[in-house]
Order: structure tokens, then C-alpha cells, then sequence
């Protein structure tokens, strides 16, 4: 999987590909890799922006609570802590059993939010 490899591009092409298809149960994971891989390339404006798709565009994806994650990181290095700790309230309550809330209370932390 080109992602997994760091060929950032390519995994962006492949899954725009997927997008634009749309017809395969993988579309709510190319959105969210999608997202990580802008994120991976410092593009945080369009990596909050594919995240955010993640659940507008696939509201039973099972990645909801990694975009979330995801996108209060985002958040957190475009230093608007207010929304970083937004998300991560809306993370805590909708998924309170996720492995992503310390991840996210860890980060939000050391970014000084």
C-alpha cells in the first residue's frame, strides 16, 4: 500500500481514484487516508477538510473516532486550541471507550493546548 510505503502521491492518487468511483465498502478508509496522507505532507488545511469528509460523507465509518483524533491534532498545529479541545470533548463523549482519547489528550498536551 503505497500510504504504508510513505509514497504520500501516489497513495493520494490511488484513493482520489477510489473517490471518484465510489462504489467500494473502502470509500470511509480512502477518505480517512486521504486525510492522513495531507496531514503526513504538512497540507493541514486539506487534511482537516478530507477528515472532516470522513464523517459528513460516511456517518457509520468505523474511522470516525481516528478522524477525530486526526483532526484535533490538526487543529492543535494550526495552534487553535479552542477547536483542538472541541474535538477532543466530542471524542471523549461519542466514543468514550476509544484508544485515540489519551493519544489526543497526550498531543493536545505537548502542543500546549
Amino acid at each position: 500500500m503505497p500510504f504504508r510505503a510513505g509514497r504520500i502521491l501516489q497513495a493520494i492518487t490511488e484513493f482520489d481514484l477510489l473517490l471518484q468511483i465510489g462504489s467500494s465498502i473502502y470509500l470511509d478508509n480512502a477518505q480517512y487516508y486521504t486525510g492522513r496522507s495531507y496531514y503526513a505532507m504538512g497540507s493541514l488545511a486539506t487534511a482537516l477538510t478530507e477528515l472532516q469528509a470522513v464523517e459528513d460523507n460516511y456517518p457509520t465509518s468505523l474511522y470516525i473516532d481516528n478522524s477525530l483524533y486526526w483532526i484535533a491534532r490538526v487543529y492543535a498545529d494550526l495552534v487553535n486550541c479552542t477547536a483542538a479541545n472541541a474535538t477532543l470533548t466530542d471524542l471523549e463523549a461519542r466514543f468514550p471507550g476509544s484508544t485515540f482519547i489519551l493519544q489526543a489528550q497526550t498531543y493536545l498536551a505537548g502542543a500546549g493546548c
